[in-house]
């Protein structure tokens, strides 16, 4: 349903606010920047004479053949009601000089307890009474209709309908609405005793139970899972029910939303999945299986190179198979990729930052400015790969407890990769990165890289290369940690970016020489911080301590020095960020879980 206004305050939600400290959140068009207050009372209202934009809520009310409200009310449990006779009107619309509807409270008087206020509903003079308990929070829902069709009204409370039916004699148009408590009468005085929290009103659609609702998809169908996301709200949940669906293309997602499947193996999509429209944050999407045979992205998240991207986004509990690309986490973004599995797809996440502002701000490891894959599986059954985890263009990831595992008949290729400046127009090197307590798992003679640095600083520490199957991840020219650096090694013709003038950085190539910009043990400002490396071992708990400088017969290693550009040992000071991330809800692991060999991938076979 579509907002017609909303008001909403400091702590909206949290805990109760004084009606006087509303706060203009800037896309209310009923804020008190607009309104007018009533003498000393905690009163506003707003009316609408046919042309001022203000109060264009108001002429929405007057335009729509459903009106749907709902208030927040708290009254203390302290409150002495001695002298409350009169009505202290939450919300009140009005025709002109007409009252249509007020809804409100009055004192218990006539009551057995004298001591709670009673809700009283006044439209043609029909009233409801119930007792209301004090010191809680309570929600007040009307529907109405204008015209007077459907009964004219019904009045919910917490969600039990208290007045329904309620005829009206003549068709109105409202004109105004007032808000607050306006005849407030005895302590604390001036109106203070309402605190009132977040009041909507919607033009289609009731409201229905307090907090975010959950919307449940016909079907799988792109349709209906289409109908669903255009019906719900920030905050909302779209449940996709399970089925075998086929996509025609893919659905955009521009709400902070959680999007659920029923779990790998129940919910089934063929081909297309999700487009995330730039600047959308706070979304989940998990439950969902997809497979396809084209050249793909199943997510695919902001525009390329944005400096917006998204902000705590999560992904989790899915399977992606066969795609060109499983996820496409682009953009100036922060979130978490968590407990999917990755089966065949070329380059199963894609990391992609902003381009350009985070190299000059700080590195920020141990932290949360990154996108978090953890407690993954990436396996190969249908085809070789290209990366499992890919990051391009000042990307920052953290990559920990996952498995990434070969099978006997597809190898993975650089499983692990941060590409460096200048690998394609306007690149700039990958920033930041964190690799740590991973599985890697060789089946295959041939050559793979299990983790390949071409750029930004980082640590690596705490993973396990399996080689029981009596293959080496340094066997045939593979490696298990590769550095280089492609403008000093020339592999390939390299481009020109806002930070390198040339193709290739050595100063007898008319290059900027040594450091190379963005190269492997630079920070902020192309300041040297050091490449951390330590701890890693294989499956027997020997340890591995190899790193491969990648020189293309070159003098790359004059570039890239140990000791200088990297030490192997612990990174001084450095603290790794919470561990499961707190955004999945997890309490925390004991230390002989860390090892991810100890730690089993799962995908959900239900709603999460």
């Amino acid at each position: 349903m579509a907002t017609i206004f909303e008001i909403t305050g400091e702590g909206a939600g949290e805990s109760p606010w004084e009606f006087d400290s509303i706060q203009n959140e800037g896309s209310c068009v009923f804020a008190l920047d607009n309104a007018v207050k009533h003498g000393g009372s905690n009163s506003y209202s707003v009316t609408y004479d046919g042309t001022n934009d203000e109060a264009y809520g108001v002429k929405a009310f007057a335009e729509q053949g459903e009106l749907f409200i709902r208030t927040y009310i708290y009254i203390p449990s302290d409150f002495d009601f001695a002298g409350q006779t009169q009505y202290n009107r939450v919300l009140y619309l009005k025709d002109g000089g007409t009252d249509i509807v007020y809804w409100g409270f009055k004192s218990g008087a006539g009551t057995s307890d004298p001591d709670r206020w009673v809700l009283s509903y006044r439209f043609n003079n029909q009233e409801s009474t119930q007792n209301f308990s004090l010191g809680e929070w309570h929600y007040v829902e009307l529907r109405y209709y204008p015209d007077g069709s459907a009964g004219g009204a019904t009045l919910s409370v917490d969600g039990d309908v208290v007045l329904s039916d309620l005829d009206q004699a003549a068709s109105y148009a409202p004109d105004t609405v007032w808000v607050g408590s306006a005849f407030a009468q005895g302590p604390p005085g001036n109106g203070e005793v309402f605190y009132v929290d977040d009041i909507k009103a919607a033009d289609a659609g009731p409201i229905g139970p307090s907090g975010p609702s959950e919307i449940e998809a016909e079907s799988c169908s792109q349709a209906h899972v289409e109908a669903a996301i255009a019906s719900a709200n920030n905050g909302d949940t779209v449940r996709i029910p399970a089925g075998e669906c086929t996509w025609a293309s893919a659905i955009t997602l521009a709400k902070e939303i959680a999007i659920i499947g029923a779990g790998v193996g129940s919910t089934v999509i063929t081909n297309y999945g999700f487009s995330v429209t730039d600047g959308t944050d706070n979304w989940r999407i998990s439950g969902i299986e997809w497979t396809t045979s084209l050249s793909i992205t199943f997510i695919a998240m902001s525009s390329l190179y944005s400096e917006t991207g998204h902000q705590d986004f999560r992904i989790d509990h899915c399977s992606f198979k066969g795609a060109n690309i499983g996820i496409a986490a682009w953009g100036k973004s922060k979130g978490v990729i968590d407990n999917n599995e990755f089966d065949s797809c070329l380059y199963a996440v894609d990391v992609t930052g902003g381009n350009t502002t985070r190299w000059g701000q700080d590195t920020g490891l141990g932290g949360v400015d990154f996108v978090f894959i953890e407690n993954n599986h990436f396996k190969a059954t249908q085809r070789s790969i290209t990366h499992c985890v890919t990051g391009n263009y000042t990307a920052k990831y953290v990559i920990r407890h996952n498995i990434f595992e070969e099978s006997a008949s597809y190898r993975l290729g650089d499983v692990i990769d941060m590409h460096g400046c200048g690998h394609s127009t306007n690149g700039r090197g990958g920033r930041a990165f964190e690799i740590y307590d991973n599985q890697f798992i060789k089946k295959r003679t041939e050559f793979s890289r299990a983790i390949r640095i071409r750029g930004g600083t980082g640590v690596i520490f705490g993973n396990v290369f399996d080689e029981s199957s009596g293959h080496k991840w340094n066997g045939a020219a593979g490696d298990y940690f590769n550095f280089t650096e492609y403008r000093v090694a020339k592999f390939m013709g390299m481009q020109a970016t806002s930070c390198n003038a040339t193709e290739w950085c050595p100063l007898g190539d008319g290059g900027e020489g040594y450091p190379c910009c963005d190269q492997i043990g630079r920070g902020k400002n192309q300041a040297l911080e050091p490449t951390y490396v330590w701890g890693n071992e294989d499956h027997l708990g020997n340890p591995i301590t190899t790193i491969t400088i990648h020189d293309n017969g070159e003098p790359v290693g004059d570039y890239i020095q140990k000791d200088r550009d990297y030490y192997k040992s612990a990174m001084p000071g450095y603290s790794a960020y919470a561990y499961p991330h707190p955004s999945r809800g997890e309490g925390a692991p004991g230390r002989s879980q860390r090892r991810v060999a100890a730690i089993l991938v799962s995908l959900v076979s239900g709603r999460t």
